[in-house]
């Protein structure tokens, strides 16, 4: 595993038009991930049918007290969140004078804000038509709350992890921020929002666009510094 991510910096710093055109080619296979999700989901309703299953199933363990914690989980995961959390994050590489973070971070989360809502649009799937724990309107697929879970922790992850010189850390900071996306896409299931594939299609969607902008960025340190990054900022 080592081996394959040196290999793959290696690319991106010496061959970056390279490395934007495998990145491209795995793009557009995860976005073939989230058309076949909708194409079987809106043929066959015999898998939605599963869903509906699926959801009842889940809900078989809501109490009001698992109840709470799932709305603490879900908050986090909502728009409201991120924005008031992106006031702090953006203040931040603004007066530490990160500013390709700063770019890279509006880049990601208003562009996976925007992204969402044109699937929504273009799919219209209607929510789920089982109990709800709580309301949610406007259409389902896909989770808005799951995608944006992909770029906001993800992005933030990835800044930190650059950042890091021991490896253990770096990949239990990924652990953590993969694990916590994904109880943000159980707890849209739990509260009854949310079909599973609409929460497997935002992160389909999700992990398209940030693979897009972390590709982007180092390609942008590639070209304005020249190699010449401050020794926290290099590439590892």
């Amino acid at each position: 595993m080592s081996n394959l991510r040196d290999a793959i910096v290696r690319m991106a710093l010496r061959r970056p038009y390279l490395y934007l055109l495998v990145t491209l080619v795995i793009s557009i296979l995860l976005m073939e991930v989230l058309v076949e999700v909708a194409e079987h989901t809106f043929i066959k309703p015999a898998l939605q049918q599963l869903e509906l299953q699926f959801i009842a199933y889940v809900q078989q363990f809501v109490t009001p007290a698992l109840t709470v914690e799932v709305m603490l989980i879900t908050a986090s995961g909502s728009s409201t969140f991120y924005l008031l959390a992106s006031v702090l994050v953006c203040c931040w590489y603004f007066y530490s004078r990160q500013r390709d973070r700063f770019y890279l971070y509006i880049v990601c989360l208003c562009g996976g804000g925007i992204l969402n809502q044109v699937l929504k649009h273009i799919f219209e799937r209607i929510r789920p038509d089982i109990f709800p724990v709580i309301a949610e309107s406007g259409y389902s697929f896909p989770s808005g709350h799951a995608m944006g879970a992909i770029c906001f922790y993800g992005i933030l992850a990835y800044f930190a992890g650059v950042g890091l010189r021991s490896k253990t850390l770096r990949w239990g900071l990924m652990s953590a921020a993969g694990i916590y996306i994904l109880l943000i896409g159980l707890s849209r299931i739990y509260l009854g929002v949310h079909y599973p594939t609409d929460v497997l299609a935002g992160y389909a969607a999700g992990a398209t666009w940030l693979f897009f902008c972390i590709t982007l960025h180092r390609i942008f340190r590639k070209n304005c510094h020249k190699g010449q990054l401050p020794p926290q900022e290099k590439v590892r």
